[in-house]
């Protein structure tokens, strides 16, 4: 019977079939695992909700308790995505003053948002459904509230300069 490793991280969930966890001890490997839990409550600093992380002690090296590191997800895009939109994490997701609702996308270049109305669908249990994104966009989930339109932002996830599975 495998050693299983929890790992909590406190920012939103990418949405995606393979979760894999890198470490800042070991940034060249990555370490597959699978979502156990999403909390139900967002953290009062970060507005983002805690996210368990169950996977496999690897052979290459071992895991300890208190090792920082990211988490990410790799997807495949559904065929009908233009009709029923894309589901992205209700974090990213707010109302602007004028009652329109937004994303901020982020430039992969020059890491500055831009806000971009969207047409809210149907709540999800991983998020919402939303129109108005185009496929490779990406998206600011956390701090939405604090952010102005241009601002540089940092990425805190790289895992999309890395190839698909």
């Amino acid at each position: 019977m495998p050693n299983h490793i929890l790992w909590d991280f406190s920012y939103a969930v990418p949405l995606g079939d393979f979760i894999f966890a890198v470490f800042d001890s070991f940034p060249d490997l990555e370490v597959s695992g699978t979502i156990k839990e999403i909390g139900n409550e967002a953290s009062e600093t970060t507005r983002t909700f805690p996210v368990t992380v169950i996977m496999d002690q690897p052979e290459d090296f071992k895991i300890l308790p208190g090792m920082s590191g990211r988490a990410s997800a790799r997807g495949q895009l559904l065929q009908d995505v233009a009709q029923t939109g894309f589901e992205v994490p209700a974090s990213a997701v707010f109302e602007g003053n004028d009652g329109q609702i937004y994303v901020w996308t982020i430039d992969e270049t020059s890491h500055r948002v831009t806000r971009v109305p969207i047409e809210p669908g149907r709540i999800t249990s991983r998020g919402m459904m939303v129109k108005g994104l185009e496929a490779g966009q990406w998206i600011a989930t956390a701090g939405v509230h604090f952010l102005e339109e241009g601002q540089e932002v940092r990425i805190m996830n790289t895992a999309a300069e890395r190839s698909t599975p």
